[in-house]
């Protein structure tokens, strides 16, 4: 069983990592190897109708000779009850007309096997034998080998060709010298679309639960061996707890609130061609701690957070951030020219912001410190920052 487990887990990644040509190749030898099973079905299958046609008319035979011997002789009634007891003792196990046709000719045929129950127990074994486990290890090596870290706890099957994985854990490729947090999902399902990899491509729809939201979408992954990584994403996640999310392993902040997040990115290879679009709603988002750069921040209340951005030939611009009714009032504007390590991308963003004076009095020494800076304060009591650089190590200054 072991063995059998090792070749179809074997097998499958074959295919996913064949190239074009190679797969084209295994197309056409199974095509060969179909048309070679059909043929041997079909002469398998004529032979059996044969001899059941051979045996349905033997039958009919002696059915008549019966009806002759019911004259009314002891003797003739004897044979005539054992010629028909025959007949009951093993009916062929013939297809439906065959069946209909003996019915109309008066001989009764027993029930008839079920020939799909064979392939029904086939299929149920296969499910509960496919060796998943090795599956979970390959993928976890295919991980490491783009530049992730991916550990999975437990997996097995979900539905007919699905997967369900547990306890999974992601780490992502960042820049060097900078450790990128761990993103844990409780809960992680995955439908292959198979008509996609009979043409050489690998997509998949996928459901997550994670940070207290259940999350849908679906990813397609990159054919070209030159442009690893994901080809496009779509992702809807309606109801997140940001209290949950790892801001502090990112940014250093405590966050509470709600968040409903949307993706939707047609075209991510090549990263300079990237094409899509993302909106982030918050309502009662805050701040409850933390420190950034060794400086601690208080309890903030942003209020209710909008944000939305486009990516159109590997730029994305902040169309629409701002954030109301909190203990400040912010927008942002600006670019982030994309690269293929999300980290280094480079980023040219403004931030104003107008905080509230009862926050500001309430924090002394956030207000002296905005103070100094008579660089980014406006006319109308606001501040202006300007971030630039890659988005691992931005570089802040005052004003545009």
């Amino acid at each position: 069983m072991e063995r059998l487990r090792a070749l179809l887990a074997d097998a499958l990644q074959y295919v996913q990592t064949a190239s074009p040509r190679e797969r084209r190749l295994l197309l056409f030898a199974g095509a060969g190897v179909l048309a070679f099973v059909l043929l041997v079905l079909w002469a398998g299958f004529g032979r059996s109708i044969a001899r059941h046609e051979d045996s349905l008319a033997e039958k009919r035979v002696s059915f008549e000779k019966a009806q002759r011997l019911a004259a009314g002789y002891g003797q003739q009634e004897q044979e005539r009850q054992l010629l028909e007891a025959r007949l009951r003792q093993s009916p062929p196990a013939l297809m439906g007309f065959v069946d209909g046709l003996a019915r109309q000719e008066g001989v009764e045929i027993g029930s008839m096997a079920d020939r799909g129950v064979v392939a029904v127990a086939f299929f149920v074994f296969l499910l509960l034998t496919f060796p998943y486990d090795m599956v979970a290890r390959r993928i976890e090596v295919e991980a490491r080998r783009a530049g992730a870290d991916l550990t999975i706890g437990s997996i097995g099957g979900r539905g007919l060709f699905g997967v369900r994985a547990r306890d999974v854990r992601l780490r992502l490729a960042g820049a060097p010298g900078e450790p990128m947090p761990d993103l844990r999902f409780d809960r992680v399902d995955v439908s292959p679309d198979l008509f996609a990899l009979l043409f050489g491509r690998t997509s998949f729809g996928f459901a997550l639960q994670a940070y207290g939201d259940t999350a849908k979408g679906h990813a397609a992954l990159s054919s070209d061996p030159k442009l690893p990584g994901l080809r496009s994403l779509q992702l809807d996640a309606p109801d997140l707890d940001v209290r949950a999310l790892p801001l502090k392993d990112l940014a250093g902040v405590d966050g509470a609130g709600r968040a409903s997040l949307k993706i939707d990115v047609s075209s991510l290879q090549p990263t300079d061609a990237a094409t899509g679009t993302l909106s982030l709603t918050g309502r009662q988002l805050g701040v409850t701690g933390g420190n950034v750069r060794g400086f601690p921040l208080p309890r903030t209340s942003l209020g209710d957070v909008d944000a939305s951005v486009i990516i159109d030939k590997g730029v994305a611009r902040l169309d629409k951030a701002q954030a109301r009714g909190g203990d400040l009032e912010a927008e942002a504007d600006g670019t982030v020219r994309l690269r293929p390590l999300l980290s280094l991308s480079q980023a040219d963003l403004h931030v104003r912001f107008r905080p509230a004076d009862r926050w500001l009095n309430d924090n002394g020494l956030i207000k002296s410190a905005l103070g100094l800076l008579q660089n980014a304060r406006q006319p109308d009591g606001g501040y202006v920052f300007s971030f630039s650089g890659p988005l691992s190590r931005l570089n802040s200054r005052p004003g545009r």
